[in-house]
């Protein structure tokens, strides 16, 4: 039984990557059945798209997208800065699939400013040329991530620190909030749900003496976590196993000596020649 929603808000999904959570999210959408589902930003990551990391489960969430759009689903995709192929279409309706790169959700009298990140990318000079710097270097890491994986040892070992995603420390945070807040005053709004940053968060922020509502659905990547709106009220989801009735695999006992399947290969004898030499 598919749980009905109104809104459903995602962040950070970054297909085609190697941190991606694909076969989580596709649990996910095929568990809940939204009227609005809204992608803010950073849907398909193409700064680091591998097209070995783009496999078979990122191309069902594609389609699960798809197949909830032609259910009925209106799906918005709001651009980031990752996305940067698709702001070019933005503005382009495809029956219940839209591109945006900015949104005015309006929602029992209230109006929320819904952009991925207030400042705009593309910065030139100094600080565009550390941002590519950056984009090189991460993409260097998860290809030597992708390297030991093959290798059979995992990305995110311990003595490994260097593979895992930098978590933003609370000033970041906290700074990430208050320019988004400020944004949405500039524009004229009261209300604003952003992305990028990778913390989920409901809350009030001050601004110069106006009150700004901040919602914040985290990233996908990390904290597997979600926006909903439902019965008039916004929450914050975050991906368990135990909700999809799924065994915690730390408590699987495994047996000792495991029986293991024969292969059963068919084997054609070669025809023999007629030809004497």
């Amino acid at each position: 039984m598919k749980r009905e929603l109104d809104i459903c808000i995602l962040s950070e999904v970054h297909l085609g990557t190697l941190y991606c959570k694909p076969l989580e999210l596709l649990k996910y959408l095929k568990s809940i059945k939204p009227a609005f589902l809204i992608v803010n930003g950073s849907f398909i990551d193409k700064n680091q798209y591998r097209r070995k990391y783009f496999s078979k489960k990122h191309l069902l969430v594609i389609h699960q997208v798809m197949k909830m759009a032609l259910d009925g689903c209106k799906v918005v995709l709001v651009t980031g800065e990752k996305d940067d192929f698709l702001k070019r279409f933005s503005g382009l309706n495809l029956g219940n699939i839209h591109l945006r790169r900015e949104m005015v959700l309006k929602l029992k009298g209230e109006e929320y400013l819904i952009v991925p990140e207030p400042v705009k990318s593309g910065r030139k000079g100094i600080a565009g040329g550390f941002n590519r710097l950056a984009n090189r270097l991460t993409s260097n890491i998860d290809k030597m991530a992708g390297i030991f994986q093959r290798l059979g040892r995992s990305a995110n070992n311990s003595n490994l620190p260097l593979f895992r995603k930098r978590i933003p420390s609370t000033t970041e945070v906290n700074a990430f909030s208050q320019n988004c807040a400020k944004y949405a005053l500039k524009k004229g709004y009261h209300a604003v749900i952003c992305g990028k940053i990778r913390s989920p968060e409901i809350a009030e922020i001050a601004v110069d003496g106006q009150k700004v509502r901040y919602l914040n659905p985290g990233d996908w990547l990390q904290h597997l976590s979600a926006l909903e709106y439902s019965h008039g009220n916004w929450g914050i989801y975050r991906y368990n196993d135990l909700d999809f009735g799924l065994p915690n695999p730390k408590l699987q006992v495994r047996e000792e000596n495991p029986r293991e399947e024969e292969e059963v290969f068919i084997v054609r004898k070669p025809i023999a020649s007629g030809l004497k030499e």
